[in-house]
Parts: C-alpha cells; sequence; structure tokens
C-alpha cells in the first residue's frame, strides 16, 4: 500500500513511440497521482537517466532503434538492483510467454487497451511494495530473469557476473547457453553455482567469445532444473516463507478418505503421494488452486489453495470437457493421447494434465496468468504427474 506523505520514485516508461508513450503516460498520472510518471521516448537518453536515477518500475518496448529494451533493462539491474519491469512488444509470442520467469519482470503484447497496463502496473506495486520507496539488491530471480531475456533476443556473447567473492561468466551462443564458468567449474554446475550468488553485478559483452562449448542441455530446461534447485534452496534456508502445512480441517483441502476412495474404483489402493504432489504444485508463481480427479467418477480424490467452491461444483464439468476433447481425438484418429490442455482466460491458467501411468487419474490446475511462469509450470505438473504413486494391496 502507499500511504501519504511517503517520498515515491519514479516509474520510468520508454518507448519510441512518441505518441504511445505520451498518451499511455498521460493516463498513468492520472491513476496514480501519487506516483511520479517519467516518459522518455529516445532510448539512448533512457541510459543516461538510468545512469543517474533509480525508477521504482521501468515499463519499455522491448524492440527500439540504437538501444533495445533489454540494453534498457540490463543497465538498470546492473546499476540498481532488482527493478520490477514490464515489457512492452509487439513481437510478443508463444515463446515469450514461455521463457520469461515472471518475477521482476512481467509483460504487454501490443496492441493492449489502456486498462490492461493500469491492471498490470497496480499488480506490481501492490505486490512490490517496498521497491516504490526503497532501493533492492539483485536476487537470483533477476539473474535468471537476464538470462531468459538473453535467450530470447538470441544474443551472441558473454554475461559477465560479479559479486565480492566471485567473478564468472555465462555465455551465450544465438540464445543457447553453452558455457559457464564460475571461476572453479565450468558447465552446468558452474550455472548452476553462479545462479545461487547473491548481491551481485551483471554486465553483457556482444559478440565476446569463448572457446569452448560445456553446456549441451536446452535453455528452458537447462532453467527449469536451476529454477527448480533455487526454489529448494530457498525453502531449506527459511529465505522465503514455507507455505503452511493445512490442517485436517482446512476448506480448502479434500483428504480422500476410504469412502471417496471406494466411490472412485480406488478402494484398492493403500498407499499414495497425494499430499506430496498437490504441496509441491502449490509453491508456483500464481497458484489459486489443485485439484487431483478421478475422471470415471467425476471425484475430487485431493485439492490444496484457494479455489473456492464454485471451482469445486465445476469439477464434473471439468471432467466432461476434458474426455470430450479426447474422444474428439480418438474420432480424428490422432495418434498417441492426450496428455495436457491449457485453457487461457483474461485472468487465469487452467491446466489439465492427464496421469500417464493411471488414465483415469486427471490433474487440474488453475494459476493466476500475470503472476505464472507458463513454461515453468508445465514442467512442475509434469514431474509431479510422473511422480504420483498408487500402491494397490
Amino acid at each position: 500500500m502507499l500511504h501519504r506523505g511517503e517520498t515515491m520514485r519514479p516509474i520510468l516508461m520508454i518507448d519510441d513511440e512518441k505518441d504511445l508513450c505520451d498518451s499511455l503516460a498521460r493516463i498513468l498520472r492520472r491513476e496514480f497521482p501519487k506516483i511520479p510518471i517519467h516518459n522518455i521516448t529516445q532510448p539512448v537518453e533512457g541510459l543516461s537517466w538510468l545512469a543517474q536515477h533509480q525508477p521504482s518500475m521501468l515499463i519499455t518496448d522491448l524492440r527500439m532503434p540504437e538501444v533495445s529494451g533489454l540494453e534498457l533493462i540490463t543497465q538498470a539491474a546492473s546499476r540498481w538492483g532488482t527493478i520490477p519491469t514490464i515489457i512492452m512488444t509487439a513481437f510478443a509470442s508463444p515463446e515469450l510467454d514461455q521463457i520469461l520467469h515472471l518475477g521482476a519482470i512481467h509483460y504487454l503484447p501490443k496492441p493492449f487497451r489502456s486498462q490492461k497496463l493500469i491492471q498490470l502496473v497496480r499488480h506490481v506495486i501492490e505486490h512490490n511494495p517496498s521497491t516504490i520507496q526503497t532501493p533492492t539488491h539483485h536476487s537470483p530471480s533477476m539473474l535468471i530473469d537476464m538470462i531468459q531475456l538473453h535467450a530470447l533476443a538470441c544474443s551472441n556473447g558473454t554475461l559477465k557476473i560479479n559479486n565480492a567473492q566471485h567473478s564468472g561468466t555465462i555465455c551465450f551462443s544465438k540464445g543457447h547457453i553453452v558455457h559457464a564458468d564460475d571461476g572453479r567449474q565450468t558447465g552446468t554446475i558452474a550455472f548452476e553455482n553462479i545462479l545461487k550468488w547473491r548481491k551481485h553485478q551483471f554486465s553483457f559483452v556482444e559478440g565476446a567469445k569463448f572457446y569452448q562449448e560445456t553446456i549441451k542441455t536446452s535453455t528452458p530446461a537447462l532453467l527449469s532444473d536451476a529454477i527448480m534447485t533455487l526454489d529448494k534452496q530457498k525453502q531449506e534456508e527459511n529465505i522465503s516463507h514455507p507455505f503452511p502445512k493445512d490442517p485436517p480441517s482446512s476448506p480448502f483441502f479434500i483428504s480422500p478418505s476410504s469412502a471417496d476412495l471406494e466411490a472412485a474404483s480406488l478402494s484398492s489402493i493403500s498407499v499414495h503421494n497425494f499430499d506430496q504432489s498437490l504441496d509441491r504444485l502449490k509453491g508456483l508463481g500464481g497458484f489459486i488452486g489443485a485439484y487431483i480427479i478421478d475422471l470415471n467418477n467425476k471425484r475430487i480424490l485431493a485439492s490444496r489453495g484457494n479455489a473456492k467452491s464454485r471451482w469445486d461444483i465445476s469439477i464434473p464439468d471439468q471432467c466432461t470437457f476434458f474426455n470430450k476433447k479426447r474422444n474428439v481425438l480418438k474420432r480424428l484418429g490422432e495418434c498417441g493421447s492426450l496428455e495436457e490442455i491449457t485453457v487461457t482466460s483474461e485472468v487465469t491458467f487452467q491446466m489439465y494434465r492427464n496421469s500417464s501411468q493411471y488414465p483415469h487419474i486427471l490433474f487440474f490446475l488453475l494459476l493466476e496468468r500475470a503472476s505464472t511462469n507458463l513454461a515453468y509450470a508445465r514442467l512442475v505438473l509434469l514431474e509431479t504427474e510422473k511422480q504420483l504413486v498408487l500402491a494397490a494391496h
């Protein structure tokens, strides 16, 4: 929340389309009168401004002449640390949605309604209130965001990372991570070590040459593994607040009682890991709710989150939807089985994933669109589905 009398650092907006930039700045000034809005239409001027001033938020186009949005984001991060950023781009694609680790960085595909920008700015303010008044250090997630943006931009060069104790490099070839060196080791281990460093600074050297290729793993897989490692590290170090274990009386958790299992034709099950599966999904950014469902009987076996009763009530319809889509594919002669459906609404992602081991089991995951890294969510859901255990007597 923003309080009367507090000194606000400005929101910086940069876009080479002058009419659009001026118009959006006026709209934001009207909607957020207590926060200074500074707009620049010459990206080169944006670099100079960022060298002298720390914004509370950066709103920038991605592709601009002379200086790209990526360079501006790098300059801001190198000078001031983690800064919430909104990328406006006419080059939106599924790859953009999937590659960004949405924590400090969000994006809006052009064209968009001004109300969309207002909603996103308000969301960023509400979820990052301290950044409006106080400086922040680099976080591991900010470095991940920068790596993902360089992958998106198909960069060729070397990202240099330094802090008081360490110095390392991550090398890109056409956006692919091909080498990492933490000063002691190289390859994937070095990459993971670098991401654990704290209070670091980084810079990018365009076209810098490297002389070995030590990483063969795809960049999305490499980042997904690293993010999971960091999440585990945070839990172990209590850096982030762990999710409390739901008490048995929680209205948002339905424990699979023996009666439910019998009604769901699963009465022979003596061992399952529903709780662990749902707890892992609960750690996703933007998490609203998750269900494990028996498709045959359209029954909830377990659930987590604040999905509210309207989603509980809709489960039979969700099962019907999934089964109909599966039947359509069969009639069309589609090879293989239906693995996943993702439905995108204005505010949510609704993900359906069928268990590969137990075809009558369906995972239903509900996520807040503005806060979700969809690619990472898919990977976690896939891994969770694969680790599901149903052991019979």
